[in-house]
C-alpha cells in the first residue's frame, strides 16, 4: 500500500581493457607466414633474411586477435616498441602500423641468428648479424583503447565522478630474422690438371722451371657481397718461393697461370700451391686486415701452424675476444681445395697427415677431405760425367816410335847373347834350315813395325774412349718453321758420336748481325740452368737450348752429349730481328782448355732459308 517513490541514481562505468587474443595466428598477406600463439601468451614470427620490402610474407592483419567490449574497432590502436633489454630492433628491421596492418622492412643482411664467423665486420661492424640469445628480437605488443571516453558511451561523462581511464594489453612478439647463407664463390685448384712444367722433363740442378697451373671459380654464382683478391704463394720442401695476387675470374670461368718459375734444386722433391682469399675493402679497394691471422687454430692460448684451421677467424692468443675483422666464411666456401701438391706430402705449415680440418663446417658444408694432391713428377735431376781435356797425339806417336826402338833392342841384345853363346860352346850346327842373323833381324824389325802400328791404333781408339782426342761428331741440321717467330728455329740433331762427352764441356757460340746492323756473338754452355738445358724454343726465351737423349746408371740420371741430342737455335733474336749470315760454333771445351775442339761449323745460315 506504499506509495511508489522515484529513486534517481546513474551508472559511472569503469573501462573495459582490450583484449589482444592469445592460442590464435595471425596469417601474413601471403596465406602462409604467420604470428604463432604460444602457451604463455605470446607471439613468435619467423622472418626471412633479405626478404624484399613490401612482400606479402612481411605484412600481417592484427584484427583477428584484437577485441573490446566498450570500444569500436577504429578507436583500438596497436603499438610496438623494444624491451628494451634483449635487443635493438632497428638494427634488424623497421616497422610501420597502419590500422591493423603491421608491416615489416628488413635491414639489407640481417638476421638475429647468423653465426659467430658470419657476423659482416665490414658492414656497421657487425651490428646487424650480431646473434640475439634466443635468436629472436623481442618486442611489446601493446593493444590500446582511445585515449578519451568514446562519446558512444555517454555515461563516462555523463554521470559524476568522471571514472573513465584508457586501457591497455599488452604481450610479447618475438621475432627471429632466419639467416639466409650468403653467395660465397669457391676459387679451387683442380687436381686432375695438377702442374704443367711445360714439356721439360730433365733439368741440371738449379734450374728455374716454368710451371703453369689453373685456378677455377665455382661455389655460389654470386652476386658477392665484396670483391676479392687471390693471393697464391709457391712453395717447395726448401721453402717459400714467391707471391702472386690474382684477379679471381668470374663464376664458371677459370684463369691459367702461365709460366711462374719455380726453382728446382737437388734437393727438391715437392712443389705446392697455397691460395688465400681475401677480401677487397670497399672504401678504398685495399686487402682487409687479418690480425690476428686468421686460418690457424687457436686452443688454450696456443696458435698452431698454419692452415691447422682453414676457415677460422683469426683470433688473438693471448685475448681470446678480440678477433680478426676478416670473416673467411664469405671469401671461400671450401677452403680444402685452396692447396695443391705435386705428390701430396705434408710440408711447411700443413695440416696433419695432409687432411683439410675445414673450420666452418656448420657453415660451408663438411669438408672432410684431403687437400689436392696432383701426382705429378718433378722434372728429372741429371748428373753429368767428368770433362777431359784435349791433349796433342804427338807425345803418344813417339812414346809408341820409343817403344818399337826399345823392343828392336831388346830382341837384337837377345840375338846376340845367344851367338855368343853358341860360338864359345862350339856347339854350332850345320842346318842348312836354321834362319841366318840378319833376316832373323829383319823378321824381327818388321815384327816390331807391325807391333808398333797395333800400339798405334789401339793408343788412338783409347784417346777417343777417354775423350782426350779430337772428337769425331756428326751433325745433321734443319730449319724448323712453327709459324710463329717467337719459336721459328733451327735444329741440330746429333748423328753418329764416336765419343760420349761432357756436356758440360760443349758450347755453341752464334755470331749474326742484329737489327743494328753491328755484329753480335752469343756463347751458350748447353748445360747453362738458365733455362737452356732441357729446353726449346717452346718455353723458353734463350736464344740456344739443349734437349738430351739422357741414360740411367741404377738410380742416377746421366746427362751427356752424344747420339740423338738436339740444339735448337732460334731464327729471331729477342727483338725478333730474324738472323742472316749466322756462323754457328759447336765447340768442345772441358776445363783448363783454353782453346778446345771444333766439332762442327755452320755458316751462311738464314732465318727464312732452308738449311
Amino acid at each position: 500500500s506504499a506509495d511508489s517513490v522515484v529513486v534517481p541514481f546513474s551508472v559511472a562505468p569503469v573501462n573495459d581493457n582490450p583484449v589482444i587474443a592469445t592460442g590464435g595466428s595471425v596469417p601474413a598477406a601471403d596465406g602462409v607466414n604467420s604470428f604463432i600463439g604460444d602457451t604463455a601468451g605470446n607471439y613468435r614470427v619467423t622472418l626471412v633474411e633479405d626478404t624484399p620490402d613490401g612482400s606479402d610474407e612481411l605484412s600481417f592483419d592484427l584484427s583477428a586477435i584484437k577485441s573490446d567490449i566498450d570500444h569500436v574497432d577504429a578507436d583500438l590502436t596497436w603499438q610496438l616498441r623494444d624491451t628494451g633489454t634483449q635487443c635493438t630492433s632497428v638494427n634488424y628491421f623497421s616497422t610501420s602500423i597502419v590500422g591493423d596492418t603491421l608491416t615489416f622492412d628488413l635491414v639489407p643482411d640481417a638476421t638475429t641468428n647468423a653465426e659467430d664467423w658470419e657476423v659482416d665486420m665490414l658492414y656497421h661492424n657487425g651490428i646487424h648479424q650480431i646473434a640475439t640469445d634466443n635468436q629472436y628480437c623481442e618486442l611489446y605488443l601493446t593493444l590500446s583503447d582511445s585515449p578519451d571516453a568514446p562519446d558512444y558511451k555517454p555515461n563516462y561523462v555523463d554521470v559524476s565522478p568522471n571514472l573513465y581511464e584508457q586501457k591497455t594489453d599488452e604481450i610479447i612478439l618475438s621475432v627471429k630474422i632466419d639467416n639466409v647463407a650468403e653467395n660465397v664463390p669457391d676459387y679451387y685448384f683442380d687436381a686432375t690438371e695438377g702442374f704443367d712444367f711445360n714439356g721439360v722433363s730433365n733439368i741440371m740442378p738449379g734450374t728455374f722451371v716454368p710451371v703453369d697451373f689453373t685456378i677455377h671459380a665455382g661455389g655460389d654464382e654470386g652476386p658477392y657481397n665484396y670483391n676479392h683478391v687471390l693471393v697464391v704463394d709457391m712453395y717447395t720442401n726448401d721453402g717459400f718461393q714467391d707471391t702472386k695476387r690474382i684477379t679471381p675470374p668470374a663464376y664458371g670461368d677459370s684463369h691459367d697461370v702461365d709460366d711462374w718459375e719455380v726453382y728446382i734444386s737437388d734437393a727438391t722433391t715437392e712443389i705446392w700451391l697455397e691460395m688465400d682469399v681475401v677480401t677487397l675493402l670497399p672504401t678504398d679497394g685495399s686487402e682487409q686486415a687479418d690480425s690476428p691471422e686468421s686460418h690457424s687454430l687457436v686452443q688454450s692460448q696456443q696458435v698452431f701452424s698454419k692452415w691447422s684451421a682453414p676457415g677460422a677467424i683469426g683470433t688473438d692468443a693471448d685475448a681470446t675476444t678480440a678477433d680478426s675483422n676478416r670473416r673467411p666464411a664469405f671469401e671461400d666456401k671450401n677452403w680444402c681445395n685452396n692447396m695443391m701438391s705435386t705428390n701430396g706430402g705434408v710440408e711447411v705449415g700443413w695440416s696433419v697427415a695432409n687432411q683439410c680440418q675445414h673450420s666452418e663446417q656448420g657453415y660451408n658444408g663438411a669438408f672432410a677431405q684431403p687437400w689436392e694432391n696432383a701426382g705429378d713428377a718433378l722434372p728429372t735431376r741429371v748428373s753429368t760425367i767428368g770433362a777431359l781435356s784435349v791433349a796433342s797425339f804427338a807425345p803418344s806417336i813417339v812414346a809408341v816410335a820409343l817403344t818399337g826402338l826399345f823392343v828392336s833392342a831388346l830382341v837384337l841384345a837377345g840375338r846376340r847373347d845367344d851367338d855368343e853363346e853358341e860360338f864359345v860352346k862350339e856347339t854350332i850346327s850345320d842346318d842348312e834350315s836354321a834362319v841366318s842373323p840378319v833376316i832373323a833381324t829383319i823378321l824381327m824389325v818388321a815384327i816390331t813395325v807391325v807391333l808398333s802400328g797395333v800400339v798405334y791404333v789401339w793408343a788412338a781408339q783409347l784417346a777417343d774412349t777417354d775423350t782426350k782426342g779430337v772428337p769425331r761428331v756428326t751433325f745433321t741440321a734443319e730449319n724448323v718453321d712453327t709459324g710463329n717467330l717467337d719459336t721459328d728455329h733451327w735444329k741440330i740433331t746429333v748423328g753418329q758420336a764416336q765419343t760420349v762427352l761432357a756436356t758440360q764441356a760443349v758450347e755453341v757460340t752464334v755470331t749474326y748481325t742484329n737489327g743494328a746492323n753491328e755484329i753480335v756473338s752469343e756463347t751458350t754452355n748447353l748445360a747453362a740452368t738458365n733455362q737452356v738445358y732441357g729446353f726449346s724454343p717452346f718455353n723458353s726465351d734463350q736464344l740456344v737450348t739443349f734437349g738430351d737423349v739422357v741414360t740411367l746408371n741404377d738410380d742416377e740420371t746421366i746427362s751427356s752429349f752424344s747420339t740423338g741430342d738436339d740444339i735448337y737455335v732460334k731464327t729471331h733474336d729477342a727483338d725478333g730481328t730474324p738472323l742472316v749470315d749466322a756462323t754457328i760454333r759447336i765447340v768442345y771445351s772441358p776445363p783448363g782448355d783454353t782453346q778446345g775442339a771444333v766439332l762442327k761449323t755452320y755458316t751462311g745460315f738464314s732465318w727464312n732459308q732452308p738449311v
